[in-house]
Order: structure tokens, then sequence, then C-alpha cells
């Protein structure tokens, strides 16, 4: 009766009374955070319906319930955080920040990203203070002024707003985010030694955030730092990846994909808030194995640092201790995604 009153003295110019709202206002849901690369690209692909290689996920448990390095740990372990400095320094840059160049470079220096060494990239003025000084000294920047996803290895501060690197390399966001010497890349200018996706690299704390609070995971599929690959195989690599380690003599191909199996019921499990967030992903998403860790398997946390303590204690190294282990994995068809 109230409303249709209400527009009757609308009508008559007399008063306008808007509707009252009943029930709690909607909780806004804030956008996911930004992802790069085209919505077919391997970064961003599932594994629900995927192929199980139910031979070489037999082989995988195998090798890691035996492997003197991986037995005692049946999980992947995070780096990155309570101390550890083999995370990835990580950062995310507008056109607001100020633009960083690449000096010297001992190793890869594709030609086809000279601009990093002539027009630079975007990172906060910050960005050395992110930087580990282990042996690899690893970054990760996604540019999102101009479009694209840096990567460097061995870097250090050379001079105001320079960087000496060993290796370096990048990835188009316009892409398909594949190496452009792997036959499904749309990309003529993609490179990272061996084709590892950068972003995959890294679990970012903007992404743990709101998967946290939304309750689902991280949106994309992550890098496995392994044990030890299999480098004698021909080839030794299968997709996304387009080379591998020659010298390694454990198990797998670089590239060959693994996923917690669909019929693990994580709410079952001990898992804290993050622990959860990660399965959750490695279930949905799944993650390759890239680089070689010369240690026990893990994942690489967006790096903590006592001048960025971007955690604040909610990611241990240990963080999937009881939630996943190893004989919760299933071995995607390799050069499947």
């Amino acid at each position: 009766m109230r409303l249709v009153a209400a527009a009757v003295l609308s009508l008559l110019g007399m008063v306008t009374i808007a509707p009252v709202a009943t029930g709690s206002p909607a909780r806004p849901r804030h956008p996911r955070p930004f992802i790069a690369y085209s919505t077919n690209s391997f970064l961003k692909s599932r594994v629900e319906g995927a192929p199980v290689d139910r031979a070489l996920t037999q082989q995988f448990q195998q090798f890691m319930a035996t492997n003197h390095q991986q037995r005692h740990v049946p999980y992947p372990q995070i780096h990155g955080v309570q101390g550890s400095l083999w995370g990835m320094p990580f950062a995310m840059s507008t056109c607001a920040d100020p633009v960083w160049k690449i000096g010297s470079a001992f190793g890869s220096a594709p030609l086809r990203w000279r601009q990093l060494r002539t027009k630079g990239f975007r990172a906060p003025a910050d960005l050395g203070s992110l930087l580990t000084g282990t042996n690899d000294s690893p970054l990760v920047v996604i540019d999102r002024c101009d479009h694209f996803t840096v990567w460097a290895s061995s870097v250090s501060v050379a001079g105001p707003h320079v960087l000496a690197v060993g290796s370096f390399g990048a990835f188009s966001h316009a892409s398909n985010g594949l190496d452009r010497r792997n036959p499904a890349s749309n990309s003529r200018r993609n490179f990272r030694s061996r084709g590892v996706i950068p972003d995959s690299m890294v679990i970012r704390k903007d992404e743990m955030h709101y998967a946290v609070v939304h309750h689902t995971d991280l949106g994309q599929v992550l890098e496995f730092f392994f044990v030890e690959t299999d480098g004698s195989g021909h080839p030794c690599f299968t997709n996304p990846m387009v080379g591998c380690e020659r010298l390694q003599s454990g198990w797998g191909t670089e590239g060959t994909r693994i996923a917690v199996a669909p019929n693990v019921n994580l709410t079952t499990r001990h898992c804290s808030p993050q622990a959860l967030v990660i399965a959750r992903t490695l279930k949905h998403y799944g993650g390759y194995l890239g680089d070689n860790s010369g240690n026990a398997t893990a994942l690489k946390a967006q790096q903590a640092t006592p001048g960025h303590p971007i955690w604040h204690g909610v990611l241990s190294r240990n963080e999937l201790e009881g939630c996943i282990s190893w004989k919760d994995f299933v071995v995607i068809r390799p050069g499947w995604g």
C-alpha cells in the first residue's frame, strides 16, 4: 500500500518516495586479482576431466616415497616464508611506478626483449629491497602498464633503477602465455629459460587473500620446483616446457603436470585456510615440474623479507603438512592442456 500511495502522490506532483529496501544489503565481492594471458592459456587451464596416466602415477608415487631427499617430506613445502630466502621476489606495477632497466646480463638475453634494456619496464621504487641475494636471486614483475611479465635471475641493483642480471626474459600479456618455441604458442617474443611461465612461479599474496576470503583457489597453474627430474629422455620435456636440464637422473620429464586427484575430499583434511587454498588450486589446476630444486619439492611463495613481512605469519614452510600428501596426486597424461 505504501508504494501504491507513493506512486499516486508522485503523479499528482506532491512528493516522491523511494521504495524502502528490505533485508540485508548484498555484500560487495571484490574482483579476482589480475591474472595475465588469454582465457585459453595453459596458466588458466583447469584439470577437471583431464586424462590420468595410471602407470606414471604409480611411478611418481613410488619415486616420491623412496627418493632420499623426498621420502621424509610427503607433501609440497613452501619457500619464501619463515626466514627462507628461496621464495620468489615479486611485484605488480602500474604506470605510476618508475622505469627500471636491465643493465648487464651474463646469461641468456633475448633480442626480442631488448626493450627491457632500452625502454625498461615499470616496477616499484623499492624493487631492490625485495631481492634475496641467493645464488639464483630471481625476480618476477607483472608490468600492468606495458602488459608483460618480466623474469630475471641472479638479480642485483647496479645503479639507480638499473639491474644487473644473469638471464632475463618476458611474456606478453596479449599472448596465450607460452614460450615462443612451444608449437602451441601464439607469440613471437615470449622467452624464458626452458619455457617456464614466469607467472606460475609464485604464490601471490593478493591471490591468496582473495581466495581465503572467497573460499576459492589461486586461479592458476603453479610450477613445482621439483626434487629431481629425469633429463635422459628424448624428448626430456613436454608442454608447457621447451627444454630440460639434461644432467638430472630423477623422475619425470620437465613439464609433467600433476594434480590432487578429483576424488580427494579436502573438507575431511586438517587444512589451514591457506593450505586449503593451495590444495584446491592443485586439485583444480595442478602444477607442472619445472626447475629442479636440489632439495625436497616445493612451491615458491611471494618472498617475505624483514623489510616486507607480507605474510605476517599466516603461511609457513610446512603449511601443507596434514592437508595433502604425494599419495593424493595423480599424473596427467603428458602433453595434455
